[in-house]
Parts: C-alpha cells; structure tokens; sequence
C-alpha cells in the first residue's frame, strides 16, 4: 500500500481511514490490533511539517521534541528523557539505560559516529547510493530478551537536484504512537539536520512499514477509528502556521546540542533554535512539572511557530 501525503496531520486522517477499510483485526502481543496485510510505504512532501495538531490524538509536543534533541546527542540515558514521559522507564530493562536507543545507535553503538560520517560521505561523494544509517544490529537483537528492540532498523539517504531525500525502514510500526506520532519528528528532525549540515534543502521523506498497525485497546485507538474526520485540519495549510528552522550555524549546531543536553552555558549557544524553541520549553516543562505555574509565561517568549501553537493547545487542553 502506498500513501502520499503532506504531512504528518494529512497522513494520520489518511491511514485512519485506510485502516478503516483495509485494516484486518489480529490478536498481538500487545492486544488486539488492525493491521494493514501489506508492507505500507508513506512519502511525506513536506517533512518539516512535523507537529501533531490532532486534539484527539492529544500528543504531547514537549516529550516528541526532547526525545528528538536526546536522539540526535546520541543518548541512551532513561533519566533525561523519562522526565518528560514517565512511561519510557516501562521499555527500559534496567530502569537506567535504554538496550536499542535510536540515537545511540547512530553515534556510540557501533562503536564509530554514523552520523558524522555519513555527513562527511555526501559532502565528498553526493551521488553515492552507501549512504546507510543502522540501528538494528543482528548481533545484539536478533535474539535478545528485551523490553527495546529498535522498531526502525535502517535509513538510507540520497541527494537528488540539491535536495535530501530520506528512506525510514521499519519492521513494526504503530501508526498512532510510532508512524504518525514520535517518528514523524524523530526522523524529519534527523533529515533536515543532516540536509543542514550538508548546505541541502529537505526533500522528501518516505517511511516504509513491513507491519503497520493500531492497537485498539491501547491509548485514543478505537476513539480514533470511531471519530475519522471526512476532512483534515492541518493548521500548517489553513491557519498559515510555519514550522521553525533548527540549524542557522551548522558548525556549531552539535556543539550547542551538548551545551543544552548538559545545562551548560547557554550564552555559548549560537543557533536561535536553542534560545527560541528549546529553552523555552524546557522552562514552561519543568515550571509546570513543579508547579511554580502552568508554563504559558515561558512559552510567551517563543515566536509565533508551529511549536509554540501546539504546546499552548497541549496546556490548554488540561486546562478544561
């Protein structure tokens, strides 16, 4: 099954119908599900569009973008990103590290830093068709008794008229909580920092899904095949919300990575991201987590951008 699509908000309506006529009800290990009986290929024309605006859905902006950031630093630590959602403790094995972390496996597993040199590989030979990122590794998974084996297991890049193309492949993937939930920001965070570093645009984002599923039982699931609107809102098209720009210094963009993972000095941090989205809302998390007040102060000093909208929706929502 193909699937062509916006954006993220587009291409949740989508599947949510193509389960609806297509989807074959199957008992799993994590309860019963709908499954698509065919490998699922989404291609997403504007990947940058990464925010969730779906009220049902309820997805929480803060977490998908720490665990983003946490990701990209190469991080397999439970504590950072637990604050943010106390249930990853559930898919760790010691309660401390993580066994398949994506963003582990990119930068410290396999003992070389993949990311970097996949940069190095498609600045000096753009045409190349080795440019493979690797999470699954058969020694470590195939047959590990584990609460965390990487559901996504390769990513290929290629350049194509100036632009990165990406290719997510995934052996299990839920479509609420994975497909259009976390990976949709994970990835396309991925894709437009490495189409930065490389001074490229960001082109085309396809997910591929041996297995695509909902499960009915877990999370808004059933609400949401009970509820499939007829048309889509996405705010990105009628409501002219823009998404904002992660890298403006690409030479400094890791090192001012580190610099916020770590709580550094954050008046060495040179790209704007930093001071604009992610500072901001790391303050208007933990002002609320302890309870100084409900975070709409700091989210005040954000520009107007997809981010900030989703993050006042999300409050607001809890305000009711």
């Amino acid at each position: 099954m193909e699937l062509t699509t916006k954006n993220v908000n587009t291409g949740l309506n989508d599947m949510l119908w193509r389960m609806r006529t297509s989807g074959h009800k199957q008992a799993s290990r994590g309860g019963d599900v709908l499954r698509i009986m065919e490998p699922v290929l989404v291609t997403y024309s504007n990947p940058k569009e990464r925010v969730l605006f779906n009220a049902e859905r309820d997805a929480n902006p803060y977490f998908h973008l720490m665990e983003s950031l946490w990701m990209l630093a190469g991080r397999n630590d439970v504590k950072w990103v637990a604050a943010f959602n106390k249930r990853m403790r559930e898919f760790s094995d010691d309660e401390h590290h993580f066994h398949g972390a994506y963003g582990h496996r990119w930068r410290r597993h396999f003992k070389t830093d993949q990311l970097m040199d996949l940069i190095h590989l498609l600045e000096h030979e753009p045409n190349t068709r080795r440019a493979v990122l690797a999470m699954w590794d058969p020694r470590a998974d195939l047959d590990a008794e584990s609460n965390d084996l990487p559901c996504n297991t390769h990513i290929y890049f290629d350049i194509v008229d100036g632009e990165l193309n990406m290719t997510v492949c995934n052996r299990s993937n839920d479509i609420i909580w994975g497909m259009f939930g976390a990976n949709a920001v994970h990835m396309s965070f991925l894709q437009e920092v490495i189409a930065s570093m490389l001074n490229l645009r960001v082109g085309l984002y396809r997910q591929f899904s041996n297995n695509a599923h909902l499960y009915l039982e877990m999370g808004q699931g059933r609400e949401l095949m009970a509820h499939v609107p007829t048309e889509t809102y996405d705010p990105y098209l009628f409501d002219g919300v823009r998404p904002y720009p992660i890298v403006a210094d690409p030479k400094t963009w890791f090192y001012d990575l580190e610099n916020f993972m770590e709580e550094g000095d954050y008046t060495e941090i040179k790209n704007p991201f930093f001071h604009e989205i992610a500072i901001p809302m790391w303050d208007s998390w933990f002002s609320r987590k302890e309870g100084r007040d409900n975070g709409i102060k700091d989210l005040l000093k954000m520009p107007d951008c997809d981010w900030k909208r989703a993050c006042m929706e999300w409050i607001n929502r809890r305000a009711v």
